[in-house]
């Protein structure tokens, strides 16, 4: 990773073993510790990430991470996802903090909804939402 010509990080190639050294490096410790690696698939797409315990405390906003085939985005839609996911733990507009990562055929987004390309459009928009809430509440119920 680089900003503005300096090197950040350096990482050699890996596979998912080497996932949560990397993203307690990237995300710090006391966020590594306190949240639950959470994965899950359907026929178009794959999502994995880390979402923050139930009873981690606080709330880091500026730990929303949604990548979609390794590209930052913004997107209301998974955080909806996540609301969805944490509504009987959490009340409020609060989000936990979170990573979410989504591998998807290119061809079922749209890019070009902003042009920095930090939004998309999806086309299986109720898929991937009822995806990342049952992933996630999957990883929540094997905490309690």
């Amino acid at each position: 990773l680089y900003h503005n010509d300096k090197k950040i990080f350096s990482f050699r190639a890996g596979n998912k073993n080497v996932m949560p050294e990397r993203f307690q490096l990237l995300a710090g410790r006391n966020f590594s510790n306190d949240s639950l690696y959470f994965e899950g698939g359907s026929n178009s797409c794959e999502v994995f990430g880390w979402v923050a315990k139930p009873t981690a405390s606080g709330s880091a906003s500026d730990l929303h991470l949604r990548f979609i085939n390794s590209r930052y985005i913004r997107d209301r839609v998974l955080d909806m996802a996540v609301k969805l996911a944490y509504k009987d733990i959490m009340f409020g507009h609060k989000l936990p903090p979170y990573s979410i990562h989504l591998v998807i055929d290119p061809a079922t987004i749209d890019c070009n909804v902003h042009p920095t390309k930090e939004e998309v459009r999806f086309a299986n928009l109720n898929e991937i939402k009822t995806l990342i809430k049952e992933s996630i509440q999957n990883a929540l119920a094997r905490e309690t």
